[in-house]
């Protein structure tokens, strides 16, 4: 059955370099070909071919060539770096374009030519009695026409290694590689050019499981690579091989660049099955990830991972991670470094549609893992990540990674809740990584989707200047998929930012998640602009437990916060937080709570209407607040609630008072009275249109902001305002030099030629 991802296309390596480029500018800016190989089956090319005609495993002068043999004559004929004795007449006539004499190869194979090992028709099976002799022969290629199972159950060393691939342009192909033992690696590749295709590697085909009833022992690694590769034209390629049952790793990258793992060396798709066995998609876990990249000490320096490019693999099931990233703590590109995962799926099984999870994450990025990109520029680079009881991507300690695109816990052919457990992106104490997309060199990365996660949506723990933009949080594609916790949680993070001030298209959609949208806990400099904030269960965004400094809105990249289910915004305690240019409409609670111990925050140049309590609730222990130039109107309770904590709708606006209204010509005149402004007090009336219906408590909302004055040392002011206003009412800030400013409720609307009492309470 062909690897059906409907978001599969061609790729193109040109386009992931691009990607990386345009990555490493839009952090900044928000703080060679391989070779060709024939594609068909095995052919006999004009070079050394042998074929081996025995199951057996040994190296006798006898009648038959068995693949032992096979190997230390195409490593060095029959010199003593080879076979080291004369052919007999029987394994002779197994070779083809070999010269020949008296038993000696003399040319035409061996060492230095290409050599094909074949199998004759009738063989399935080597039982090998001892590690296999390395591959050390240049252009070596062992592909049996038919699949050829190799069983080391009884095999011993010498080498800690079952197959060792030492020379380069060396293929294997169409091999099943069982029974290999810990602390054995069953295939090890440090040559050039290497191609790993069609194998079976530490269990057999359709099968389940890593019993006895499949393998008796398990290696210590399916396949481990740590060529010194330079360029793209050495890659070595690990493409459509089933690799499973180890006991560590699947597939292990250690200090090599340049390892293509799941596409051919046409870059068409060619998907490995790592935890999952081909297309039957059984269980066959290995046993911690799937797929592992790190760097290792070389001498006195360390080899990184770079420039790897993961793609269109099903890795599901595993023991740990299903990939994992582990840096070398430098977060440069001397550590595991520009590599890319894109366009599989981890967690989940395509054919049979099931999820499978791998069991602890879906991808770890560690200790330093630098500037490498999941996902990518188009939808085909998605990756999709589900059905993890931890997080589907877990970034630790690793700095300017782009998270792009993906689909995190939901999978857009299918509705069903296939969610992560815990978290969709869980970003620990890094800095400068990007979960999202954006618009830059002529690019349109798409944000992640991102649903129907156990916890949070994104989570973000310390950390400087991460990004969070252009994603669909709680959503996939428009149809709900809320995350069960947060939809965005920050906690003692410095200087991120969930969405944009300077690009449109960067703001996230945060809906239906079932706890607050936005939370900010301890963090400072923040920015939260340009997003759509609707129809999560609680709060659209909460600050609390010590949020200071940070910016909630932007101008002309406003909050659209809605129809949340509890406050548009809260605020506990935190301090010296600016809300401005948003939309607050239809929450169906306050608009703004501020509780106890919000401290010196400013709301102004916002819209906060039909909201099912107050507009502004202000409970006993938050002090000097304020909030200027608003538009509030059309809210359940009163427009601003200074006493909230002892009972809604009672109207308290102090000293305020708006003692008359009069046309003066074109104008109007409003006169009253407030705190008067003396010494150290400045206290700053602003004037509002309270708008129609007038609230039926006389005291109103503000719909339209008018103007603003002072008052005077015996706390009198006046304003002539331009038209004529039929009724106006009046807010008043007190500010204290060095203290703080404090605002209050709206005044007592007072109408054209209506002089009504100051009531008293």
């Amino acid at each position: 059955m062909p690897f059906n991802n409907p978001y599969t296309q061609r790729s193109d390596s040109r386009l992931v370099v691009k990607v990386l480029v345009a990555l490493t500018l839009a952090l900044a800016t928000l703080s060679g070909a391989p070779a060709k190989h024939t594609k068909a089956g095995p052919y006999q090319p004009a070079a050394g071919t042998f074929t081996v005609n025995s199951e057996l495993d040994t190296n006798s002068a006898d009648s038959v060539l068995t693949l032992r043999e096979a190997i230390l004559i195409a490593n060095g004929g029959t010199s003593a770096g080879g076979l080291g004795r004369a052919l007999t007449a029987g394994e002779a006539a197994q070779l083809s374009f070999c010269t020949i004499s008296g038993g000696l190869i003399t040319a035409g194979c061996g060492a230095g030519s290409a050599d094909w090992i074949l199998y004759s028709a009738g063989i399935t099976r080597t039982v090998l009695s001892a590690t296999l002799p390395p591959l050390s022969d240049n252009g070596t290629t062992l592909w049996p026409s038919s699949r050829i199972e190799l069983d080391f159950l009884a095999a011993s060393g010498p080498d800690s290694i079952a197959i060792a691939v030492y020379g380069s342009d060396i293929t294997l192909a169409n091999l099943t590689i069982v029974n290999v033992a810990n602390p054995i690696t069953a295939v090890y590749v440090s040559g050039l050019r290497a191609v790993l295709r069609e194998n079976f590697v530490g269990t057999r085909p359709n099968v389940s499981g890593c019993g006895t009833n499949n393998v008796a022992a398990r290696p210590v690694f399916g396949i481990m690579l740590t060529s010194k590769v330079t360029a793209g034209a050495d890659a070595n390629h690990v493409f459509s091989n089933t690799i499973g049952c180890a006991t560590y790793s699947g597939i292990n990258v250690v200090g090599s660049d340049f390892t293509r793992i799941g596409m051919d060396l046409d870059n068409n798709p060619a998907p490995n099955w790592i935890g999952v066995s081909g297309d039957s998609e059984l269980p066959v876990p290995n046993g911690t990830s799937g797929i592992a990249l790190s760097t290792t000490p070389d001498l006195t320096t360390t080899r990184g991972v770079r420039s790897t490019d993961i793609a269109y693999n099903v890795i599901a099931g595993n023991g740990t991670h299903g990939i994992i990233l582990t840096g070398s703590g430098t977060n440069d590109t001397n550590s595991v470094a520009l590599n890319t995962i894109r366009a599989n799926y981890i967690g989940y099984r395509p054919h049979t549609q099931t999820p499978l999870g791998n069991n602890i994450a879906g991808i770890l990025l560690t200790n330093g893992a630098y500037q490498n990109v999941i996902g990518g520029a188009t939808a085909a680079d998605a990756n999709i990540i589900t059905g993890h009881p931890a997080s589907g991507i877990i970034v630790s300690n690793s700095n300017r990674n782009g998270i792009l695109g993906n689909s995190i816990g939901v999978h857009v052919p299918y509705t069903t809740a296939l969610g992560n457990g815990a978290f969709g992106v869980y970003i620990d104490n890094g800095a400068n990584n990007l979960v999202g997309g954006f618009n830059l060199l002529g690019m349109s990365v798409r944000g992640n989707r991102i649903g129907n996660n156990g916890l949070a949506g994104v989570h973000i723990v310390g950390g400087t200047n991460n990004q969070v933009i252009a994603n669909e949080i709680g959503s996939d594609n428009g149809a709900p998929r809320g995350n069960l916790g947060y939809g965005v949680r920050l906690i003692g993070a410095v200087g991120t930012r969930v969405g944009s001030n300077a690009v449109a298209s960067w703001g996230n959609t945060i809906s239906n998640n079932a706890n607050v949208a936005v939370s900010l806990e301890g963090v400072t400099q923040t920015l939260v602009a340009g997003n759509v904030i609707s129809g999560n269960l609680s709060m659209g965004v909460g600050i609390n437990f010590g949020a200071v400094y940070n910016t909630i809105g932007a101008p002309t990249f406003p909050n659209t916060i809605t129809l949340n289910g509890y406050a548009g915004i809260f605020l506990g305690r935190a301090a010296n937080n600016l809300i401005h240019y948003n939309t607050i409409e239809g929450n169906e609670q306050h608009g703004v709570e501020m509780s106890l111990h919000a401290i010196s925050n400013t709301i102004t140049s916002t819209v906060i209407t039909n909201n099912g309590l107050d507009g502004i609730s202000i409970e006993a222990g938050a002090l000097y607040n304020n909030w200027s130039r608003l538009s509030v109107f059309g809210n359940g309770g009163l427009g601003v609630d200074r006493d909230a904590v002892n009972g809604y709708n009672i109207p308290d606006a102090g000293a305020l008072t708006v003692d008359a209204a009069v046309y003066v010509e074109s104008q109007t005149k409003v006169v009253g009275r407030a705190t008067p402004s003396t010494g150290a007090v400045t206290t700053r009336i602003e004037l509002y249109a309270p708008g129609s219906p007038r609230d039926p408590s006389g005291y109103g909302e503000g719909l339209t902001y008018l103007g603003s004055t002072v008052t005077d040392a015996t706390g009198n002011w006046s304003l002539l305002l331009a038209g004529h206003q039929s009724c106006v009412t009046a807010i008043e800030t007190v500010i204290t030099a060095g203290v703080g400013a404090q605002s209050g409720e709206f005044a007592f609307n007072r109408c054209v030629g209506t002089w009504l009492p100051v009531i008293s309470r």
